[in-house]
């Protein structure tokens, strides 16, 4: 398992960011592979398997805050399987929020100044229905964090060029997005199909709510293109190996 470490955030010497390779596909709660991942993980990052949390992803627009109580959700033990949750915040030290993904957009949120932080997973779903605004507008109340203060990084995802939608998905952006917003991130590639930038979209949502374009940076990495990353959808294609890629971030 290869480490990379997300410098945009972590030069600040508050946090520590990062993702992985696409070595380990498997990060179920309980199950021995899944442990063996996350304690390759909590070794790297120096800090105990029983000081991490993770996502419940089904594609939601809820938001979660943890503390220390929290530590093994998800990760351990299953504690909220009725309950899911796509975003975590908190700001608490050497507490890991993590989440996995395959596709879908993991974006990382750093209040530098409260300091706090966060861990989203983005999928089409979550960005339609704005889940970095819940979580932004839950860092400003839980914690007092301000937009001008946030810095934002996108984890690995499927890029605007590889990631094809149906042309029905238009009508479930309408809600939150204007026309002109919902052009910018969905292109037609022909009649019943259409390109979609997940992440210009997220970004689209957070200048909206007062996070500077200056402070939202990206891995540049994509999913579908790199053989060194799950992707759902070149698996689907190709029959190539599957699993989900790991995102986390804690202060120090």
């Amino acid at each position: 398992m290869k480490f990379y470490y997300i410098d945009e955030l972590d030069k600040y010497g508050v946090s520590t960011a990062l993702f992985t390779s696409g070595d380990s596909g498997n990060w179920d709660c309980g199950c021995k592979e899944g442990l063996m991942a996350y304690e390759e993980v909590a070794k790297e990052c120096k800090i105990d398997i029983g000081r991490m949390v993770a996502t419940y992803n089904q594609h939601t627009s809820v938001v979660r805050k943890v503390t220390a109580e929290d530590g093994g959700d998800n990760v351990i033990k299953s504690s909220y399987p009725d309950q899911p949750v796509d975003g975590l915040i908190t700001n608490e030290k050497g507490l890991m929020l993590c989440t996995e993904s395959s596709d879908c957009v993991p974006v990382f949120l750093l209040d530098i100044e409260t300091p706090a932080v966060g861990m989203i997973h983005c999928g089409w779903k979550g960005t339609a229905q704005e889940i970095t605004v819940n979580e932004i507008r839950m860092m400003h109340d839980e914690y007092g964090s301000k937009p001008e203060n946030i810095l934002v990084a996108f984890g690995p995802c499927i890029c605007g060029n590889c990631y094809e939608v149906r042309d029905d998905i238009k009508e479930r952006f309408t809600k939150n997005f204007s026309s002109d917003e919902i052009d910018c991130f969905l292109k037609r590639r022909d009649e019943s199909i259409y390109l979609m930038d997940l992440k210009k979209a997220v970004s689209i949502s957070l200048q909206r709510i007062g996070i500077d374009r200056n402070h939202i940076f990206e891995s540049g990495r994509c999913t579908y293109e790199s053989e060194n990353l799950f992707s759902f959808r070149r698996f689907r294609k190709t029959g190539c190996p599957n699993g989900d890629n790991f995102s986390g971030i804690m202060l120090k």
